[in-house]
């Protein structure tokens, strides 16, 4: 069948979620337009610096092709960055090789940071400590905090004013639903709006993700298309991870509803734009019985102790 977008063409991929057929030349366009659309929505202005993290996967590899094509139109500086965690094994330490090979092909800056070097233990390292002590700490858990620490501290180093992410649509749906399941809301909440570019802490360089919109397969057919390897080694602590199982329950959720993943995170991401503007709209002030921080003239409290007569 003909492509539905160019109407010249044979379609190689069937998008399930629009309904669209679409040819190698113009499933390529869209992916890139749908990157350039979403780096639109975080207003960035000319001239920034962004710290690329890349880590040899898939989502990272075909953003440093993207990302560095789109960004030189706007006199943008990217600067690509791996840490090193330090897995049992050579995992990673043939993607470095690939990530400099071609950092230089693309005239990118490339550079390499590892935990051992910043915390003074690698991963391994500070895993067996953490099941000596008998704590409660999974390697993920472990890998993904002092990883993003890690992040920040280059970003402001370098004096980025972006640090950008790989993280795709499947990434954000399963990272909304373990939150849920975790009861963590202040995180959940906090995710969606930095997420958006809505909020920013001081001390922290904010993130973008311009990939937080197209699915999983879809890059990797990106990567196939483009030439881009993929990486032939799972990380040997994945078993570990949370992950995993949402991934499978929303690919089966996903078999009978092919726009699960798209309607998780834009759901999320309209409940976090409101209530980001509610809590910027709603200033406290004293409760003028208590004294008590509040939206309203009495507190909910004193209202309640009012209620029951109680002085």
């Amino acid at each position: 069948m003909l492509c539905t977008r160019c109407k010249r063409r044979e379609a190689v991929y069937f998008r399930r979620v629009s309904g669209e057929r679409l040819c190698r030349e113009c499933f390529i366009k869209s992916i890139e337009q749908t990157v350039l659309k979403t780096l639109r929505m975080y207003k960035l202005k000319r001239g920034e610096k962004l710290l690329l993290a890349v880590s040899g996967g898939k989502d990272s590899l075909a953003l440093l092709n993207i990302l560095t094509k789109i960004e030189r139109r706007y006199s943008s500086k990217v600067v690509a960055v791996t840490i090193y965690e330090g897995h049992p094994g050579n995992f990673r330490k043939k993607d470095i090789e690939y990530i400099s090979q071609l950092c230089r092909k693309l005239d990118v800056e490339y550079k390499v940071f590892s935990f051992k070097e910043f915390y003074g233990y690698s991963l391994q390292e500070l895993w067996e400590r953490a099941r000596n002590k008998k704590l409660n700490l999974m390697p993920c858990t472990i890998c993904g905090v002092l990883r993003r620490k890690l992040l920040n501290e280059i970003a402001l180093k370098e004096k980025a004013t972006k640090i950008v992410t790989g993280h795709n649509l499947d990434d954000e749906a399963q990272t909304l639903v373990m939150n849920v399941i975790r009861g963590d809301d202040v995180r959940l909440l906090r995710l969606g709006a930095e997420a958006l570019g809505l909020v920013q802490y001081e001390g922290f360089v904010p993130r973008i993700k311009p990939l937080r919109y197209i699915p999983e397969r879809e890059i990797a057919l990106y990567c196939y298309f483009k030439e881009i390897p993929l990486p032939e080694d799972l990380c040997p602590y994945v078993h570990f991870s949370m992950r995993g199982g949402i991934r499978e329950y929303l690919y089966e959720l996903e078999l009978q509803n092919p726009s699960v993943k798209y309607n998780i995170v834009k759901c999320f991401d309209r409940l976090s734009t409101r209530m980001v503007s509610f809590l910027k709209e709603k200033k406290l002030r004293p409760c003028s019985k208590c004294g008590y921080p509040t939206s309203r003239e009495i507190c909910r409290a004193c209202e309640i102790l009012e209620k029951l007569s109680i002085n």
